[in-house]
């Protein structure tokens, strides 16, 4: 077997060790992988955002039925918890995936229109609306993004599943819609 390739053009280091790149503009050693403390200081200037776990992935349907019925009986998935959340328009369902969920997002009946998921549904058609990252505290975690200059869609509230969330707008993420939660309790 030939020794990892490498490109002293990006690095000097084989192209694997680049595949474990932790985000945080840390690669890690050629000795092995480099594990970011939790504790590390923050990278450039104020305190960042703690996050904990990826909570889940959120896809938008029309057809809540459906889409449970496709992940129940192709995947053999288990719904835990359906929610309606009417102060924004939807109805929830969560399945678990090992230490994550999706989340299927659909508006109640009669909020076709003005649903959070509308314009979504309208423009698309459904598929992958947002990624859920858990973190300890999520208003100041929005605080501190929105002071280092990215934009908030929304402002931190109540939301599924007894937890607390707050949107980073797709323009500061690339192009992906970020929900920051919070389980308040019971999760």
């Amino acid at each position: 077997m030939s020794a990892p390739m490498r490109n002293p053009s990006i690095t000097g280091l084989p192209l694997v060790a680049l595949a474990s790149y932790d985000g945080f503009g840390v690669l890690p050693s050629p000795d092995g992988p480099f594990d970011r403390p939790s504790s590390s200081p923050p990278l450039n200037g104020p305190a960042m955002p703690t996050i904990q776990a990826l909570d889940h992935i959120a896809i938008a349907t029309k057809d809540l039925d459906g889409a449970l019925a496709f992940w129940q009986a192709q995947l053999g998935l288990v719904c835990e918890h359906i929610e309606e959340l009417p102060e924004r328009g939807i109805k929830v369902a969560f399945l678990p995936v090992g230490n994550t969920r999706i989340e299927l997002v659909c508006p109640l009946p009669g909020r076709e229109a003005d649903s959070e998921v509308s314009k979504f549904l309208t423009d698309r058609g459904g598929g992958i609306h947002h990624i859920a990252l858990r973190t300890d505290d999520v208003d100041g975690d929005t605080k501190a993004m929105a002071d280092a200059g990215a934009r908030i869609a929304q402002q931190p509230s109540p939301g599924a599943h007894n937890c607390r969330v707050a949107f980073v707008h797709p323009k500061s993420t690339g192009g992906v819609l970020l929900e920051l939660s919070t389980p308040q309790g019971d999760h």
